[in-house]
C-alpha cells in the first residue's frame, strides 16, 4: 500500500463513528505490517485499535479483542497477548451456562493455539 494512500485512509477513518470499524482497518493495517516485519508501525496501530476498543463494553469489543491478541503476538508482545486472552477468559467465566460461554470458550482455545501461547 502506497505510503500517500494510507495517509489518506488513516486520516478518513477518524470521521467513522464506530469504533468498531476503526479497530477493524487499524488491525487490518497492523496485519500487513506484521507480515512485512515492520512491527513498531504494527504496534502502532494495534495501539490505535486498542484505544477504539476501550470506549465498548467488553460483550463488544470481544470479537475484536482476539484479532489484538493475535497481531500483539505476531509483533514479539506475547505477555500482552496473553494478559488480553486471560481478560476474555475472566470475562467468559461470567458468562457461565450460556451458548456465549461456549462461543467464547472455543474463540479463546483457538486463539491460544494459533498463536502459540503454551507454558
Amino acid at each position: 500500500m502506497g505510503l500517500s494512500l494510507l495517509s489518506e485512509i488513516t486520516s478518513a477513518m477518524q470521521a467513522i463513528p464506530n469504533p468498531e470499524y476503526r479497530a477493524e482497518v487499524y488491525l487490518a493495517i497492523s496485519k500487513q505490517y506484521n507480515k512485512n516485519a515492520e512491527t513498531e508501525k504494527a504496534l502502532l496501530h494495534i495501539e490505535q485499535a486498542i484505544q477504539a476498543l476501550a470506549k465498548l463494553p467488553i460483550c463488544e469489543s470481544a470479537f475484536w479483542e482476539y484479532e489484538v491478541a493475535r497481531q500483539l503476538a505476531n509483533s514479539g508482545q506475547r505477555k500482552r497477548s496473553d494478559a488480553i486472552l486471560t481478560k476474555l477468559l475472566g470475562w467468559t467465566r461470567a458468562e457461565e451456562g450460556t451458548d456465549a460461554q461456549v462461543i467464547e470458550l472455543e474463540r479463546i482455545s483457538s486463539t491460544y493455539a494459533e498463536i502459540g501461547l503454551f507454558d
